[in-house]
């Protein structure tokens, strides 16, 4: 087992401002970042970039290095209920790739992002740690079927992965109006067969950015 742990800023105020929380929280999860790392059981630290820590860029790769963790940059994505608060905060990711190229010794693409989701760059740092981006302006992938009628469309982040959810459905988005049921044996395996197909037969587009 591995764990991934969301840290958007290494600044209590700002971390409790991003995050809808207090001050506090920000040391509890600090102290869980850490404890895990010395195990050995923490994959990497997940940050999401917007307009209020788009300047954290190199302080988060310092902290990455110094701990010996990966990293995963993502730029902030919308829904409909979102979209205002998202043009306020929305930061592009452009300028991050080159502070991260300008610190890296390598770069590749991560192969499975090629079948769905959105294309992910993974650049290996000058100090061994892996930083991967995930950038929606890269487009993602559609299939014409499940996501034609969706609310939810254009979205930036399209069909990415299967969820399972605690009340026994397949779900194949988080926006997804569509869940499947997986309640028996058969239902789970004849639904995610199918949603599995669907996956199989999605394109890429760049939806969100072009209409």
């Amino acid at each position: 087992i591995d764990l991934r742990i969301s840290l958007d800023s290494l600044k209590p105020k700002k971390f409790a401002k991003i995050c809808g929380t207090s001050e506090k929280s920000y040391y509890q999860v600090m102290n869980n970042l850490k404890s895990l790392s010395k195990i050995g059981k923490l994959h990497r630290i997940a940050s999401v970039i917007g307009k209020d820590n788009e300047n954290e860029i190199e302080p988060l790769i310092d902290f990455a290095e110094n701990m010996g963790i990966n990293l995963k940059l993502f730029d902030m994505y919308s829904t409909p209920s979102t979209k205002n608060n998202w043009n306020e905060t929305y930061s592009s990711l452009t300028k991050i790739k080159e502070i991260v190229e300008k610190r890296s010794v390598n770069v590749r693409q991560i192969e499975y992002t090629k079948s769905f989701g959105i294309p992910a760059l993974e650049y290996e740092s000058k100090k061994g740690i892996k930083i991967r981006i995930k950038d929606s302006k890269m487009g993602t992938r559609y299939h014409t079927d499940l996501c034609t009628n969706c609310n939810s469309l254009p979205c930036q982040e399209g069909l990415y992965t299967i969820l399972y959810s605690s009340s026994q459905k397949l779900i194949p988005c988080r926006l997804s109006p569509k869940h499947y049921e997986a309640d028996t044996t058969e239902n789970f395996r004849e639904n995610l067969t199918f949603l599995i197909d669907i996956f199989k037969n999605s394109y890429h587009d760049n939806k969100y950015w072009r209409e």
